[in-house]
């Protein structure tokens, strides 16, 4: 259905076929990023990069396709600057959201933290530690992920505590702020009216 309203769109052929091209660039992105994140779940040498990479191909590129289409569609000719501005944001709010699974207030955040870690996750959280741990810290918490016995509550909090202890919280800001203030960054690169571009 989604292709059928692209190609009814009242814009010309170029537009239209841009449009179509965006939509199916984004869609493919999110099914490679979504087989990416299943086979992290049987995968013990998950990098950072790699995670960053699969962010880019499930949260990023949907958010991303969906401004470029909407951007064609719309008559927008200066598309990269807004698709880009998608993909940062997209990485940006998947880290908040990891950070936030773990030390968010569950009254602000809607639901329980700690549920990444009981599903053993590979998070940006978990992957940050395992670059900073030493390795007796990275034994402790390859362990924490590795043993299903762990008591729920007893596990988050062990997990919790190492991740302070490694300044995983400061880290996973940084990262966030960095891919918000670049998103931002080319927001206000686009080519429209100030109040059009505002978010």
């Amino acid at each position: 259905m989604s292709y059928e309203y692209l190609l009814k769109s009242p814009v010309d052929e170029l537009a239209r076929n841009r449009a179509v091209a965006a939509f199916t660039r984004a869609a493919a992105a999110v099914c490679e990023g979504q087989q990416m994140d299943m086979d992290f779940e049987t995968r013990s040498d998950v990098s950072l990069q790699e995670y960053l990479t699969m962010i880019e191909g499930k949260t990023a590129a949907l958010l991303g396709g969906c401004l470029e289409v909407g951007a064609l569609v719309g008559g927008g000719a200066d598309t990269e600057p807004l698709t880009g501005f998608g993909r940062k944001v997209g990485i940006a709010f998947q880290i908040q959201d990891d950070y936030l699974d773990t030390f968010g207030d569950p009254a602000k955040f809607g639901k329980q933290t700690g549920g990444d870690i009981l599903q053993n996750k590979k998070t940006a959280l978990y992957l940050i530690a395992l670059e900073k741990a030493d390795p007796s810290r990275r034994d402790q918490l390859l362990g924490y992920y590795s043993n299903e016995d762990w008591d729920p509550e007893e596990k988050i909090r062990g997990v919790t505590d190492l991740f302070n202890q490694l300044g995983v919280p400061q880290e996973a800001r940084k990262l966030q702020a960095a891919y918000q203030e670049e998103a931002f960054r080319l927001l206000d690169s686009v080519a429209a009216r100030p109040r059009g571009r505002s978010p």
